[in-house]
């Protein structure tokens, strides 16, 4: 009995830290979303502005495509 106690509460400190890891993840993910809006060097979320951007200043576009989960 004692060992499947002991069993449960290591799978809930488990399951408690990748939680937690998770949502430290995702507010590093969010708060980079947040520079990069607030950069002018940037054109995110405009592919139009992107590229009359690239075509202004003769420099290539890289378009980044990607799910922040």
């Amino acid at each position: 009995m004692n060992h499947r106690i002991q069993s449960i509460a290591c799978l809930f400190f488990a399951l408690a830290a990748t939680v937690s890891a998770q949502n430290t993840r995702e507010l590093v993910v969010r708060e980079d979303k947040k520079q990069l809006e607030a950069d002018a060097s940037w054109v995110y979320n405009d592919f139009e502005q992107g590229v009359a951007s690239a075509a202004a200043t003769g420099k290539p576009l890289l378009v980044l495509i990607r799910c922040v989960p």
